[in-house]
């Protein structure tokens, strides 16, 4: 529940970045597109008359149906006193005859020559250079019109927007996810009691199985002695120790996933325990004439759960030993890998296209091409062996291989030991 808790965290977080970079996206675009459209309608203006910004009624005289709407609503009665911008002369063969700087003080003459040559050659008609929109246009008499208007006041009001947006939705993120995470609290409570439930369930259904179990392995070994041996009784016996493995399993996989952080951890050689287990199947392997090519690195130690990461192993060689085909291959590898340890196993076998690798490891899955009841499994082993290897820090994972499936365990090697209480062994 706690792993639920981080990542309904995390999604509402990410949740929340985008809807603001989205927006601050948006404001930006539109604060840029308002900016550039204000300052293109001021330029067509100047163009228009020839260089300079008129009064408002000059303009209005001029133009009785105001040839642009847009135009209109970039200039005021203040515009020609408060614009600041120059204007270059070209003749038609682009030869500069004057430049007009008298209402800027920022730029000198030959600056603005310069500027205005850059520009012709960009080949835009329109743009920004600096913080400068610009505009090449026909002026009277045959001349072109190089119009620069200083826009730094409103880009600078721009980024100040733009800066402040960018404060408030960090602000408000933070704050939204600090509100979520408190209240996901509330929220996951009642999915929580419902899961400690069936937890619970399972634990108890469990052990209260274990007795009818126990008594019908009882009576079969009564008639068994009895009556000798059948094939009635031999179902009954097999059965009852199916069940009772997968009691187990289940009661071993409810218990790992009640981990609260307590897991007990020591010192474990875990190429010791590779070996022992794969010397524990040998004789299985030999039955079916497989080939067995091992690479185990020696004295591979880690911190972790002695029992679970014997049980880990264990899972994985003996799910080998099921599935692996008549005279097939088996290979085992073991290493350290920086930061993990890494075991691999893979074996050939006969994989059916309706093997779905990525649900391998849920509990009771079992695909009717690979795994049937005749093999003995039931479903529960990779899914402990998933839980164990993220216990430590780790991962495993399942893919094809060229003729069969190759199982990869990662372990973190960064566990810490937690002191253990005074006056326990």
């Amino acid at each position: 529940m706690k792993k639920l808790r981080r990542k309904m965290i995390f999604i509402v977080f990410l949740s929340v970045v985008f809807v603001f970079v989205l927006t601050l996206i948006i404001v930006k675009v539109s604060l840029g597109s308002y900016n550039s459209a204000q300052a293109d309608s001021m330029t067509l203006i100047i163009s228009t008359n020839n260089g300079t910004v008129p009064k408002i009624q000059e303009y209005e005289n001029f133009y009785e149906n105001f040839m642009d709407a847009l135009s209109q609503f970039a200039l005021n009665e203040e515009s020609a006193f408060s614009t600041r911008y120059f204007v270059v002369y070209l003749t038609e063969d682009l030869q500069i005859k004057k430049a007009d700087i008298e209402h800027i003080a920022s730029v000198d003459e030959e600056t603005a020559c310069e500027m205005a040559m850059d520009v012709i050659s960009s080949g835009a008609e329109v743009g920004y250079t600096d913080d400068y929109r610009y505009r090449i246009a026909e002026g009277t008499g045959g001349d072109i019109l190089v119009i620069f208007l200083d826009c730094s006041e409103s880009l600078k009001f721009q980024n100040v927007i733009t800066t402040i947006f960018l404060f408030i939705s960090v602000g408000f993120t933070v704050l939204i996810t600090l509100i979520f995470s408190v209240c996901s609290n509330y929220v996951l409570k009642p999915f929580a009691e419902n899961s400690r439930k069936q937890k619970q369930f399972i634990t108890d259904a469990g052990h209260e199985l274990k007795t009818p179990l126990a008594i019908i392995s009882a009576n079969a070994e009564v008639l068994q002695y009895k009556n000798g041996n059948s094939e009635w009784i031999d179902n009954i016996t097999g059965q009852v120790h199916h069940m009772g493995e997968l009691i187990n399993d289940l009661l071993t996989l409810s218990k790992m996933e009640e981990f609260d952080g307590s897991l007990e951890l020591e010192s474990v050689n875990l190429t010791e325990i590779a070996n022992e287990t794969l010397d524990n199947f040998r004789e299985v392997f030999n039955k079916k004439n497989v080939t067995m090519d091992t690479s185990i690195a020696p004295d591979i130690k880690l911190n972790g759960n002695l029992r679970q990461l014997r049980m880990l192993i264990s899972i994985l060689v003996e799910n080998a030993s099921k599935y692996v085909s008549e005279s097939g291959l088996l290979k085992v590898s073991l290493q350290n890998s920086g930061k993990h340890t890494v075991f691999k196993i893979s074996n050939t076998a006969q994989i059916g296209d309706d093997v779905n690798l990525k649900l391998l490891f849920d509990r009771f899955y079992r695909p009717d091409s690979s795994r049937t009841s005749g093999s003995g499994g039931h479903g529960i082993g990779l899914s402990i062996a998933k839980q164990i290897a993220s216990l430590h820090g780790g991962s495993i994972s399942a893919k094809r291989v060229d003729d069969g499936i190759c199982f990869t365990v990662e372990i973190s090697n960064n566990i810490k030991i937690k002191n253990k209480p005074t006056g326990e062994k």
